[in-house]
């Protein structure tokens, strides 16, 4: 079945295949369902006695629908009982009773958090209060919970912010100083990061305990969701170069939930077009496309507490010029000489 004619068919069909009770009175719909990371075909069920509106991402679900049709219309119809289930039993009460009250921004400003988005996806989302620093983009989001099982949060449009009666200004400001407590960071070095995603693996264990050749760092939230903005929050970037013993540090933005820090020392033969190569690369082969924040490398001034893109603090110091008179020189042809009788 194709894709377009699966949507169709789960949405046509899905009622017959949940209880009575969640069905009575309901609605389903197929519609593009927009994210800060990108946009996916969601199932929407409406129902006038559900203060929330369930929706399923279709599009994993279909991929499992080619492996195995049978268990793709199961799936879809689990994840809808699951996700109605608790919310009619009171297992998301306290999401519920939160989102209600979000039309004062007093109670509102207490839950707002930063998260960062793609330039793309910043140029799809017209309707949503947008930061720009140094070309990175952010959006302010109402975090309803936040555990193991996931993230709870609402992206806030425009419409939000007019009804609250607030600037784009405070939102933003009232936002990052949460960022702290709702999302708190946290600076591992690269072979904690391996060893967590490895696990109890000895010869692996023992190959990551040696020296690595480059020392890097990675920064993110206990979460690992939009773990980016974090760097950003209030004092942070200070707080990494203490961390470093007081030194200068480049930042490569690996993807919209992490960043990763590496001492300016260790990258002190490292051009411009090789750091802009590496966050390529990582793009290209490891980051999922909606998920990439940037290609641009960016640096850290400790003693001036300077935040800046690499390309501009390298110039600053004097270190682009060299580089680029060097790639000039390089890829100048030699002249061609012709014999001349005489």
């Amino acid at each position: 079945m194709e894709r377009e004619r699966f949507y169709d068919f789960v949405r046509e069909n899905i009622a017959d295949m949940l209880p009575e009770e969640m069905t009575e009175g309901a609605e389903f719909s197929v519609q593009d369902i927009s994210k800060t990371s990108g946009i996916y075909t969601g199932l929407v069920m409406r129902k006038p006695d559900l203060t929330i509106t369930p929706t399923i991402n279709l599009d994993g679900v279909y991929e499992k629908y080619q492996t195995n049709p049978e268990q793709g219309l199961d799936e879809v119809a689990n994840m809808v009982k699951e996700h109605v289930g608790r919310i009619m039993n009171g297992g998301m009460k306290d999401i519920v009773d939160l989102a209600s009250k979000m039309s004062e921004y007093k109670n509102a400003k207490q839950i707002l958090v930063v998260a960062p988005i793609s330039e793309k996806r910043g140029i799809a989302m017209p309707d949503v209060p947008q930061q720009e620093i140094e070309g990175l983009h952010f959006v302010v989001k109402m975090q309803f919970s936040a555990d193991k099982d996931g993230v709870a949060a609402a992206v806030v449009k425009q419409s939000h912010m007019e009804s609250w009666g607030v600037s784009k200004e405070d939102l933003f400001n009232d936002a990052w100083e949460n960022m702290k407590n709702l999302r708190p960071g946290k600076l591992s070095s690269m072979t904690e990061i391996l060893s967590e995603m490895i696990g109890s693996d000895p010869v692996m264990e023992d190959i990551l305990s040696g020296d690595m050749e480059m020392p890097m760092y990675v920064y993110t939230n206990e979460m690992r969701t939009d773990g980016a903005a974090g760097f950003f929050a209030p004092g942070v970037m200070d707080e990494i170069a203490e961390k470093l013993g007081g030194e200068n540090y480049y930042m490569f933005p690996s993807s919209i939930h992490e960043c990763i820090v590496v001492p300016e020392n260790v990258l002190e033969s490292t051009g411009l077009k090789e750091m802009k190569d590496m966050i390529e690369a990582g793009n290209a082969t490891i980051t999922n496309p909606a998920e990439i924040l940037s290609e641009t490398p960016f640096h850290f001034d400790a003693k001036e507490h300077r935040f800046e893109k690499a390309e501009d603090y390298m110039a600053r110091a004097g270190l682009l010029e060299e580089e680029v008179v060097e790639e000039y020189e390089m890829n100048i042809p030699a002249p061609k000489m012709s014999a001349v009788m005489v």
